[in-house]
Parts: C-alpha cells; structure tokens; sequence
C-alpha cells in the first residue's frame, strides 16, 4: 500500500488521491478563470459533459 499523504481525518490517503484532487482543483480553477460557474462546469462534469479552454489568442 502507498503511503499516506496526508493522515489527518478526512484527508488523503494516497498518493493518487492527492494526484486526482489537484487535477480536478486545476480543472475547477481554470473554470473560474474563465468566467464559467463553478457548480455548473463540476455538475457538467460528473454528467460526462468536460469542458476545454478556448484556444490562446495570437496578436
């Protein structure tokens, strides 16, 4: 078994808990930057609906 990362309750377990809480806190984050509803884009996302940023604009 892997080590716990965090042993405090409620915390994380795993190495690949922690690895799949920072992918969806990184996915939330970039919602937010863009302007999205945070609820809506996490809502969209567990109905398998995923979002992706806009393409960079190139001046």
């Amino acid at each position: 078994m892997v080590p716990a990362v965090r042993g405090n309750a409620g915390g994380l377990r795993s190495e690949k808990a922690a690895e799949h809480r920072c992918a969806v806190r990184g996915y939330l984050s970039t919602a937010l930057e863009h302007g999205l509803d945070v609820m809506t884009v996490l809502r969209d996302a567990l109905l398998g609906g995923l979002r992706t940023p806009p393409p960079p604009v190139t001046a």
